[in-house]
């Protein structure tokens, strides 16, 4: 069947599914009307501004400037957003920022859940930051050790570094299932991949270019860094100052943009790979021995995705395991139809209003929806290519959604993920469900104290469409579930709830008042201040805004 004849009949079988009659003539309307509510403007409440994955728009109603997440869901009317071309760009803006007590949140490409990137001060644009910087190897204590480093601006995002490193021959250890978000974005989440034998992101950093609230730019290293202190000041001078302390490092490589705006990294990258990716269907059952016996132990990457409805008595769930191969002597097939289907869906225009459309209208589907779905990516022939195609899903990042993230300890994760089950099927029976399967991936400990995987550690992750009914109540629902129940920690990216009320980031993150220490003496005046530092406790309020001259 053509793959444009089995959406449609995916879309007319939902009229026979469980106990819901599709007419076809008020359905065909409801499929026009959603499809128009989406592409003419017209119908819909103008914008005044937004800028969406880095990119700004103004339209002639009014020079106001908004800022926006790429789904639209976190919001924000900055004083101003401004474009950082160079360090001295943001130096003068910091500068000016602070003299008109006036905060400032740097953002990147928007892929954000959470309110992190929300101010209503200065909005620091930051995708021009995206430079291969010159790393000088005389600084280093090893000088040999520069072939296996890159510093490189924090604007960047990871698609374009893995072109450059691409091209040299190198690749990142490991990286998430998707490329669109700048790098400094994904170091001060604790942004991760899988393998339990791989940190997060922060764990490939060998030094962190930050620029303080007094406008001085301290290079960040563990007490043990890589830079040699004397001759780091013959090269850099007074221009950056060497900072080796393993409580800096610790408290400011995951600080959510609080502690100073990212500039640069150095990153530990290693020499192109390829992968050998497996997907196979089996019952929750099955997965949860596996679990047990040791699975994550026995791949480089292990992912799980689970269908949290049971059909037939069991979730089903597709088990993804990887595992580097040496290079192909012969070309790459390339396998146009291992996400066909979801990168059709995702791929149509209007796709995420259709697929909401039909989440809503149709519920009681979902389960069968989500076991389809599941189905269609089982591949049991071995698939090998480049690392980086292998880590990126491909066009579902761009559907409209929201999604939360948890950090599980190791020993917790089965019951975790079975309250997780059961909550899902009681949400249900009052008419909430997931919209897509739940996501277990695991990460070796990582280095910062408000990380999510201090340990290792089971993250699990709950995306949605972002307009199904009851998405953002069930979000609320699962963290109070997982944060209360089983200690989880809230990947900060992601949509999350959490506040300093009750000490409950004391109990989830036990050097979070570490954390608060140091990020104070790096950021005394609350020069990145945000709704975001307010919410956890950091800082209590932000400082006034002023009118513009």
């Amino acid at each position: 069947m053509s793959l444009l004849r089995r959406f449609w009949a995916w879309v007319w079988n939902l009229g026979a599914s469980r106990d819901r009659v599709l007419d076809p003539a008020p359905a065909a309307k409801s499929y026009l009307r959603v499809i128009a509510l989406a592409h003419i403007p017209e119908l819909t409440m103008p914008k005044i501004g937004t800028v969406a994955s880095g990119a700004l728009q103004t339209d002639n109603l009014s020079t106001r400037e908004t800022w926006r997440n790429y789904v639209g869901t976190q919001v924000a009317q900055p004083f101003e957003i401004c474009r950082a071309e160079s360090l001295d760009d943001l130096k003068n803006t910091v500068k000016r920022a602070a003299a008109m007590n006036c905060p400032v949140r740097a953002v990147g490409s928007g892929h954000s859940w959470s309110d992190a990137a929300l101010t209503d001060g200065i909005v620091v644009e930051t995708h021009q930051l995206d430079s291969v910087l010159e790393l000088y190897p005389v600084t280093l204590k090893s000088p040999g050790d520069a072939s296996s480093l890159i510093h490189v601006e924090a604007g960047i995002t990871i698609q374009s570094l893995n072109a450059i490193l691409d091209a040299r021959g190198q690749a990142l250890l490991n990286m998430g299932g998707f490329d669109g978000q700048t790098l400094a974005g994904v170091i001060s989440t604790s942004t991760h991949g899988s393998g339990i034998g791989l940190g997060s992101f922060p764990s490939f950093v060998a030094a962190l270019v930050v620029l303080a609230a007094d406008g001085s730019v301290l290079q960040i290293e563990p007490t043990n860094g890589i830079s040699d202190p004397g001759h780091f000041a013959e090269v850099y001078g007074t221009q950056r100052v060497l900072r080796q302390d393993d409580q800096l490092f610790n408290a400011t490589i995951v600080a959510v943009g609080s502690a100073g705006i990212i500039y640069a990294a150095i990153l530990r990258v290693t020499q192109k790979y390829w992968l050998s990716e497996l997907r196979v269907l089996m019952p929750w059952s099955e997965i949860r021995e596996k679990l047990d016996s040791g699975i994550v132990d026995e791949f480089r990457h292990v992912e799980v995705l689970i269908n949290p409805y049971k059909i037939k008595g069991d979730n089903l769930c597709l088990l993804t395991t990887r595992e580097m191969v040496p290079e192909p002597t012969g070309p790459v097939i390339p396998r146009p139809f291992r996400y066909v289907f979801g990168n059709f869906l995702s791929g149509l225009p209007g796709s995420s209003e259709v697929l909401t459309f039909l989440f809503n209208q149709f519920p009681r589907s979902t389960p069968d929806f989500l076991q389809s779905a599941l189905q269609d990516l089982e591949d049991r022939n071995p698939y090998e290519d480049i690392s980086y195609r292998i880590f990126n899903v491909g066009y579902a990042n761009s559907l409209r959604a929201i999604s939360a993230e948890f950090g599980i300890d190791f020993d917790l994760q089965i019951q975790a993920v079975e309250a997780i089950l059961c909550s899902a099927e009681e949400f249900a029976a009052e008419g909430g469900y997931n919209s897509s399967p739940i996501a277990l991936r695991w990460v070796a400990p990582s280095p910062g104290m408000v990380s999510m995987q201090p340990t290792p550690t089971c993250m699990i992750e709950m995306p949605m469409l972002a307009d199904v009914f009851g998405s953002d109540a069930m979000l609320w629902r699962y963290e109070n579930l997982l944060t209360r129940r089983f200690g989880a920690r809230p990947h900060w990216g992601q949509q999350n709830f959490v506040s300093c009320s009750g000490d409950l980031l004391r109990k989830l993150y036990l050097q979070f008042d570490e954390w608060v220490s140091v990020v104070k003496t790096l950021d005394p005046g609350g020069v990145f201040s945000s709704r975001f530092t307010d919410r956890i406790g950091l800082t209590n309020h932000a400082p006034e805004r002023v009118r513009r001259q």
